[in-house]
């Protein structure tokens, strides 16, 4: 699934090291509880935080609460 895929590249990168140290640090909405009812806002102050953004987009949006991930 998408989500499986993210988490494999969640894995690789926050697994990557330069001189020794880790750099990454990956934010993946499937993996955290939702803060709130409005996602929407959650995942734009996590872009906020971030220095360097990436964003893998499946064509379909939306949030469906559901934990175990929405492929």
């Amino acid at each position: 699934t998408y989500t499986d895929l993210r988490l494999e590249i969640q894995k690789e990168l926050e697994d990557f090291e330069i001189f020794g140290k880790k750099i990454f640090n990956v934010y993946l909405n499937e993996t955290e509880p939702p803060e709130g009812s409005n996602a929407w806002d959650q995942c734009l102050d996590k872009v906020k935080e971030c220095d360097f953004f990436i964003a893998l987009v499946n064509g379909n949006s939306g949030w469906n609460g559901n934990t175990k991930g929405i492929g």
